[in-house]
């Protein structure tokens, strides 16, 4: 054909269509061929997968899910028979005999690590990440082992993907986001990609094949959505799992709780529905529980004190109901109790006092009454107790004026009355040692006068 007029084209996309003939060998454009030389690169034979003109459509015999190489790999071979042959069609999508297996460069149908990696280099725009990365992963010479956020195991198995700083999805609108691929690779035990804000998709059902896998952290992937998959309750070896200041929504999978050796739950900041599953408190090795802000419903789990490692508990920001829990004398290991900004009614359960390593309790804009118990005055680790703006009632007991720990004592926007203990107005330690200046003040507004804090600043 003639091409002449041509010479300025750098797109040329005939894919979805019935062409027959061979693609001409005149075709050389710029941009077209952007996969085909990556995947050439990497040692695909150019008289077969990437023989020229697959960039424009596969040759008879060839096919790829969209008919030409892209970002999923080369042409790969569909054995036609003899008519089938003759018909001579381009850009063959589908083979009635065999499977498209993304990222086969070589065609011997099976996913090496390196091609598995290299298909996540290319699904999340890859050239976009930095030059550091670019200049490892886009040359063949560059082992496994040596690509940059990459470690790998005793016997060369890649065992932690962590490409800090990395760009991955940035400066383009057509990331794939994560590979399912990536579960095929059986020694994993990491994949770090936190802050990855661009990052697109979703968590892969298959992530839950990755039995080694011990950290799985997602956290400030914003542009990730999605459900949580229940297959991740399949990972019995994990031990951190954070997808927090992400895009996650859906309910929570009750699955969770079969990860019995998990110790950080961190899912806040997504937009979740439903309620906290009580299967959560089978998760025995808990130690960090974090839930806040995740728009979650409904009660805290009445058996949360089976969370006996528990040393954090945070749930603030959420639309929770019901009363806080009162069995909580097996919590011996908790040091902080976060429920802030939520619906929760009844009174502060005198258990509390019980928990002799707990440091902060923020229950503050909440629906809270009754009285403070003055058992949690005697807490000899307390630094943090917040409970203002709820429908307390009753006086302060002198036991927080007697703390030898206590840094912020606030009970503002209630219906505290009574004298405030001397010893409390005394220490000049608390709520930021305005005691010194203010005295009494500085712990609650005397009748008659009012802050915005409920107290002198």
């Amino acid at each position: 054909p003639n091409l002449e007029g041509f010479e300025s084209l750098d797109l040329l996309n005939v894919t979805g269509n019935e062409f027959t003939g061979e693609v001409p060998t005149e075709l050389d454009l710029d941009d077209s061929d952007e996969y085909l030389n990556l995947w050439l690169s990497f040692e695909c034979d150019k008289s077969t997968l990437c023989k020229p003109g697959h960039d424009i459509l596969c040759s008879p015999g060839y096919f790829s899910p969209v008919g030409a190489v892209s970002e999923l790999g080369p042409c790969q071979i569909c054995p036609l028979s003899e008519s089938e042959l003759n018909k001579k069609k381009l850009g063959q999508t589908t083979c009635s005999s065999k499977d498209y297996i993304a990222g086969d460069v070589n065609g011997d149908g099976v996913l090496s690590e390196r091609e598995i990696l290299q298909l996540f280099y290319v699904f999340t725009n890859g050239p976009e990440w930095g030059s550091d990365f670019q200049k490892h992963w886009e040359n063949v010479n560059t082992q496994t082992c040596d690509l940059p956020g990459i470690s790998c195991g005793g016997e060369g198995e890649v065992i932690a993907i962590t490409p800090n700083n990395a760009k991955l999805c940035a400066g383009s609108s057509d990331c794939q986001g994560l590979p399912s691929e990536l579960s095929l690779l059986k020694s994993l035990q990491i994949i770090g990609l936190s802050g990855a804000s661009k990052l697109k998709g979703s968590v892969p059902s298959e992530f839950g094949r990755l039995e080694k896998l011990n950290i799985l952290k997602l956290d400030k992937c914003s542009s990730l959505t999605g459900t949580i998959p229940t297959e991740i309750g399949n990972l019995k070896s994990l031990k951190i799992l954070d997808l927090s200041n992400s895009g996650f929504s859906g309910t929570l999978p009750s699955e969770l709780g079969q990860l019995s050796d998990l110790t950080t739950l961190n899912l806040g900041l997504n937009s979740f529905s439903g309620s906290i599953p009580s299967t959560v408190t089978q998760m025995k090795s808990l130690k960090q529980l974090v839930l806040s802000r995740c728009k979650l419903t409904g009660r805290i789990p009445e058996n949360i004190q089976n969370l006996q490692q528990l040393e954090n508990l945070e749930l603030y920001g959420n639309r929770l109901t019901g009363s806080i829990p009162s069995k909580l004398s097996g919590m011996e290991s908790l040091k902080r109790l976060d429920v802030f900004s939520n619906r929760l009614t009844s009174s502060l359960p005198a258990e509390l006092g019980t928990l002799r390593n707990l440091q902060i309790i923020h229950a503050k804009e909440n629906l809270l009454s009754g009285t403070i118990p003055a058992v949690i005055g005697v807490l000899p680790s307390l630094t943090w107790f917040d409970v203002s703006n709820n429908n307390i009632t009753g006086t302060i007991d002198s036991s927080f004026g007697l703390s030898p720990s206590l840094v912020d004592f606030k009970v503002g926007g209630n219906r505290i009355h009574g004298k405030i203990p001397v010893q409390l107005c005394l220490n000049n330690k608390v709520n930021e040692g305005l005691t010194s200046k203010y005295g009494c003040d500085a712990i609650l507004c005397p009748l008659g006068t009012y802050s915005s804090a409920g107290f002198a600043t």
